[in-house]
């Protein structure tokens, strides 16, 4: 997620179900007093973001990253186990 000009401080992230939610606000800089824009790229305030992710994944072991204006969520993965083949052992009584 590209947020520039935040700092780590200004994102909460936090994963609900199958749903990573990505919070933040972006204040204002102070500009120089006869600084005038036409446009302005990025808008200032507080922004929310939800994302929905499929598929196993250990929320204990994710990991959020900022650096230079791009926020990296890793989930790790879980290795799918079924259909795999489990070996039983027979015991006698």
């Amino acid at each position: 997620m590209d947020v520039p000009g935040l700092s780590a401080a200004a994102l909460r992230v936090a994963i609900r179900q199958n749903t990573v939610l990505v919070v933040g606000a972006k204040l204002p800089q102070s500009a120089q007093p006869d600084t005038r824009f036409h446009l302005a790229e990025r808008n200032y305030g507080r922004f929310a973001r939800a994302v929905r992710v499929t598929g196993a994944f250990d929320s204990s072991r994710s990991k959020a990253i900022l650096s230079n204006g791009l926020l990296r969520i890793v989930l790790p993965r879980i290795e799918d186990r079924r259909g795999r083949l489990v070996h039983i052992d027979v015991e006698t009584a």
